[in-house]
């Protein structure tokens, strides 16, 4: 038997004639407690079909099953073909468009983290990049807002290198994996690439924007599994 609302209606308007409009109506809540995750599971069928079909439709497919913003809401950011030549020519331009320099150059100090102009090193490399693409975001470019791009899709990492080097990168997480526009490589990388050819260690990143309590919390991160 399904929910009837109209009766529903009635007996809670009864209720409020007996107990009177100056009684306050406290109803008990039932005790809970947190699901413990206990790993990854294989997602329902279903649910994985509707994720392929929603690449598609926001690659331009017609659907009378879903929308385009239906499946950016539902399955987060999605990475398609007009979003990957974004991002390629986004990343060369703003490469090119920082000259690198050390900190100790640029300001006179080690490790000075800054949105600059014409020189900079790799952390002001990722968050020019940020923050341009913010900008971008903000001002409704189409390919942005049609791929489901929001501030929790954008993460500032901390990686090592093969050498053993500390390197920052800007990291996009999308439905297809995480993608890295960094300064050491001219197109975006696949992190799990730059972990298999290149040798980065990946170590931390910035805890999704709307999840922290705090703009320093980070968490830890790897791609070996």
């Amino acid at each position: 038997m399904g929910f009837d609302r109209g009766a529903f209606s009635v007996v809670f308007a009864t209720l409020l004639l007996v107990v009177g409009p100056s009684c306050t109506f406290d109803p008990a809540i039932p005790e809970s407690r947190s699901a413990v995750p206990l790993g990854d599971a294989p997602p329902p069928h279903g649910w994985e079909e509707l994720r392929r079909h929603c690449q598609q439709v926001v690659s331009g497919q017609r659907s009378e099953r879903v929308s385009v913003a239906q499946c950016r809401l539902i399955f987060g950011m999605t990475m398609s073909n007009a979003l990957w030549w974004y991002l390629v020519e986004f990343n060369w331009e703003h490469n090119a468009a920082i000259e690198s320099q050390d900190d100790e150059i640029t300001s006179g100090f080690s490790d000075v983290w800054a949105v600059r102009g014409q020189f900079g090193d790799c952390e002001d490399h990722a968050l020019r990049k940020l923050w341009a693409l913010l900008v971008d975001l903000e001002k409704g470019r189409h390919v942005l807002l049609d791929a489901g791009l929001t501030r929790d899709h954008l993460r500032v990492t901390a990686v090592y290198t093969d050498s053993g080097t500390f390197h920052a990168v800007l990291t996009l997480i999308t439905d297809r994996g995480d993608y890295v526009l960094d300064n050491l490589h001219g197109l975006p990388q696949s992190a799990l690439e730059l972990r298999r050819r290149h040798g980065y260690r990946f170590d931390k990143r910035e805890i999704a924007f709307s999840q922290a309590s705090s703009p320093w919390h980070w968490e830890r991160i790897t791609y070996e599994n």
